[in-house]
């Protein structure tokens, strides 16, 4: 079966969940005039919102094509990575009331009232390259799926994807952060749930031919090369890391209400990532199933395109256009309220006061800059690679940073 062009259902689907993203943008209302307002939302978010959108910044188109993938080659290993990573996120639970407390805008201003203004510059320059170069690739991801389900150039689906975020965040800060990231998180559920659905119900025998084909082969085991140390010390320090570390995650705790809240928010992501995970491995042995049972049909040969070409080539309207929503909205949701707060608290000592120009400005500058970085990362595999690694790079640098922070008294002014 080939490649076949977007229906009007599939249309329908992606501008209603354009429709759906603005929607949430001018409900949740503009940013006021200072910094607290714009990057923390006054300190005021509810926990289960916050929790939503935390988990949702865990999911990115990368995401979402990658862990299908690999339960399709390999099985379910990747919930031993996971499982160390609760670890990890216990350990960040136990520290959150330590920054919280310290009444800072960032993680890193945080750690830098104890560990002094080089420290808080050097943890918040790391951020922004290894988060920006991580963030871009998974920008030209996301443009390349949406390019092949949808049919326009990456190029533009870089360039649309950019300005909508850009002026997303402009306009509401980190609330508009929260709201899309919790409409995105309702998104991918739907569409990953839907494709699996379908695949099973085109396969003759159904889930029990999808169970035994992925038993015979190995799929289903978690442990089917052994105990991997590095995936349990991946997993653990990636944890760890993403609930201490990375402002990006650690913005939504820092905007709730309370310490009590925050640490709902973050137990609630935790387990609202794990039934994520085992969502997406759970299409990834289903379209095993589907693929086995009708073996005359064309795999990819990258299996990271494995989902974006069952939607291109399988999937009925308006099923495709909901995988394309879900890819349109995870592409959606750059990291900008975080890299703006950085940019302005750490690296340019910026005020509590910030007019609605500084707040756009610094939004388009960052979106600029993702894009731009991404349409490189299309054409250069080596630009990717650096993006592949960057992040797990920088993660370790500012988690003893912050960890550092957290527990030395704070400096005397």
């Amino acid at each position: 079966m080939g490649y076949h062009p977007l229906a009007a259902a599939d249309a329908g689907m992606i501008f209603a969940a354009f429709a759906a993203f603005w929607i949430v943008v001018l409900c949740a209302g503009p940013a006021g005039a200072c910094a607290q307002d714009a990057f923390l939302d006054r300190r005021a978010a509810p926990w289960w919102l916050a929790a939503l959108s935390a988990a949702s910044s865990e999911i990115s188109a990368l995401t979402l094509l990658a862990i299908p993938a690999a339960a399709f080659a390999r099985g379910w290993g990747l919930v031993q990575v996971f499982a160390a990573s609760l670890i990890g996120r216990a350990i960040g639970w136990w520290m959150l009331p330590r920054w919280r407390s310290r009444g800072e805008l960032t993680v890193y201003g945080a750690a830098g009232s104890s560990l002094g203004l080089a420290a808080r510059r050097i943890s918040a320059g790391l951020f922004c390259s290894g988060r920006g170069l991580s963030s871009a690739l998974r920008l030209a991801v996301a443009a390349a799926a949406l390019s092949f389900v949808c049919g326009p150039s990456p190029e533009w689906c870089l360039a649309f994807l950019a300005v909508l975020a850009a002026a997303a965040i402009g306009y509401g800060g980190l609330r508009a952060a929260i709201w899309t990231g919790a409409l995105q998180a309702l998104f991918v559920a739907a569409a990953v749930a839907c494709a699996a659905a379908y695949a099973v119900g085109q396969i003759p025998g159904g889930a029990h031919f999808v169970w035994n084909l992925a038993a015979r082969s190995g799929r289903l085991s978690v442990f089917a090369g052994g105990i991997s140390p590095f995936a349990w010390l991946a997993g653990l320090a990636g944890g760890w890391a993403a609930f201490c570390a990375d402002h990006e995650i650690c913005q939504k705790f820092l905007a709730c209400r309370s310490d009590r809240d925050a640490r709902k928010a973050m137990a609630a992501a935790a387990a609202l990532s794990a039934s994520a995970l085992a969502l997406l491995l759970c299409l990834g042995t289903c379209l095993l199933g589907y693929y086995g049972a009708h073996p005359a049909l064309e795999i990819p040969t990258r299996l990271d395109y494995l989902l974006p070409h069952f939607s291109a080539t399988i999937l009925p309207g308006p099923l495709r256009g909901l995988v394309a929503a879900a890819l349109l909205l995870t592409a959606a949701d750059l990291p900008l309220s975080s890299l703006s707060a950085v940019s302005w608290s750490d690296l340019g000592g910026g005020g509590e006061r910030l007019g609605a120009p500084a707040r756009w400005a610094l939004a388009a500058v960052w979106a600029a800059l993702l894009s731009t970085a991404a349409a490189w990362m299309l054409d250069s595999q080596s630009l990717a690679l650096w993006g592949m690694r960057a992040w797990p790079a920088v993660s370790w640098a500012l988690l003893l940073v912050v960890v550092l922070g957290c527990f030395r008294p704070v400096a005397k002014k």
